[in-house]
């Protein structure tokens, strides 16, 4: 069921879908496309030629159509285990069955068997330039200033909690925006973990599951202070850093002056970089940072180091991940002559995330009974420093988990949300 969730807000990203449906029937976690007859359907080149339109046609290789026909998927859901060498060696026909709406396949084989592909499966996985140019905008995220001039997307915890499609549209804020405050959160210990579990398992890190933030006499980490944090990523020294993190506000005295909390848009600077100074972002692209945390006067000592670029790119240039935690990076270990580019490059990255005029900043004070939710592989998340205006006794608690993205989506490519945050390449980015 979590799974569907998330499968069904990434598709309707992916694939340009409308999100309200309560009837809809979704199906191996993929939305439905329109389906419309060819107008011609051709066997040449090695494989399956399918004219759509005057202007739209699409090829379809032999092998990749034996691979994916109809059938082929064991009731556990697992690719059947079928060698590539026992593929037909070719196709003998092809035709369109109007009433049935699918192309039928008669395959060169002793048998000569027949496979049927319903039009609307060759649609959804459509590979022709038009396709793949119209689904890589359509998961292109906006900033949110432009979406919704900087107001954060809410829900009711009631919605979330009670509903298949509460849940749904809470997802598809967070994939779209990359952030969403459920708001009315019962203030009550653990309260958070039941929202986390609507969508997947709750991730098991060095300061527990569930970690508390507010202020400690021997802190562990300099969000257990009255400090500000700067704008960064949790974890980023784990190899698979948490792709959603959830903050629920458990009391925000009015006493306390200051403790805002602050989000950038990750993705997007690195894209504003790249637009503003390429060879700043291809340095960040491909020289690696040290992200550590060496911690050993603590009741679990901890000693963590990963090596890894800031900026991530998958393999149709696209960015969907960006890495961010000035207070956990360790010495540079690269090659001498790498050393001057690399601190020029991430100078200007540093001043596009933290600069005010960009737009890709915001800044708001959550309140008791409201929880932020948001894509940690493509938010930068912080707060301003603070402390008491009033009673000495006047308190800030935040209680947050994180949750590994991966396990949905490869949820969520970032973050083209990726989320979520993966499917699209973005946790990301979901």
């Amino acid at each position: 069921m979590k799974a569907t969730l998330f499968a069904r807000a990434m598709a309707a990203r992916i694939l340009g879908q409308s999100l309200v449906s309560s009837s809809r029937s979704f199906c191996s976690g993929a939305l439905p496309v329109q389906c419309r007859p060819p107008q011609q359907v051709l066997v040449k080149d090695g494989g399956l030629h399918v004219q759509w339109s005057q202007s739209h046609s699409s090829f379809y290789h032999r092998d990749w159509l034996h691979r994916n026909r109809p059938g082929v998927l064991s009731s556990s859901g697992q690719n059947m285990q079928e060698s590539c060498s026992n593929a037909p060696d070719g196709i003998g026909s092809a035709t369109l069955n109007g009433e049935k709406m699918t192309i039928d396949i008669v395959w060169k084989d002793e048998g000569l068997s027949v496979s049927e592909y319903p039009v609307n499966m060759l649609l959804e996985h459509d590979c022709s330039s038009e396709a793949l140019n119209k689904r890589k905008m359509q998961r292109r995220p906006t900033p949110l200033k432009e979406r919704n001039g900087g107001i954060v997307p809410r829900i009711s915890y009631e919605r979330v909690t009670t509903s298949e499609d509460g849940v749904f549209e809470w997802m598809d804020h967070v994939m779209r925006d990359g952030l969403c405050i459920v708001h009315d959160t019962p203030c009550h210990e653990g309260q958070v973990t039941k929202l986390a579990r609507r969508i997947g398992n709750v991730m098991d890190t060095i300061y527990g599951e569930i970690w508390d933030v507010r202020l400690e006499n021997d802190p562990i980490n300099i969000a257990y202070t009255n400090l500000g944090l700067d704008l960064h990523q949790d974890l980023v020294y784990y190899e698979s850093p948490p792709g959603l993190q959830l903050l629920h506000c458990m009391k925000f005295d009015e006493g306390i002056q200051g403790g805002n909390s602050t989000f950038a848009d990750a993705i997007q600077a690195a894209e504003l970089l790249r637009k503003t100074d390429k060879e700043a972002f291809d340095t960040l692209v491909r020289v690696p940072a040290t992200f550590q945390k060496i911690h050993y006067a603590r009741a679990s000592p901890v000693h963590l180091k990963y090596q890894r670029p800031h900026i991530v790119l998958n393999h149709d240039e696209e960015v969907v991940g960006v890495f961010w935690a000035p207070a956990f990076e360790g010495p540079l270990q690269v090659p001498e002559a790498q050393v001057q580019r690399y601190f020029e490059a991430y100078k200007k990255f540093a001043h596009l995330v933290e600069d005010e005029a960009n737009g890709l900043k915001i800044s708001f004070r959550l309140k008791e009974g409201e929880t932020v939710v948001f894509n940690n592989r493509r938010m930068l998340h912080g707060r301003t420093s603070f402390k008491p205006s009033g009673p000495a006794s006047a308190t800030r608690h935040l209680q947050g988990l994180s949750e590994l993205s991966g396990q949905r989506v490869e949820k969520y490519p970032g973050g083209r949300s990726k989320l979520l945050l993966k499917a699209a390449g973005r946790w990301a980015p979901l």
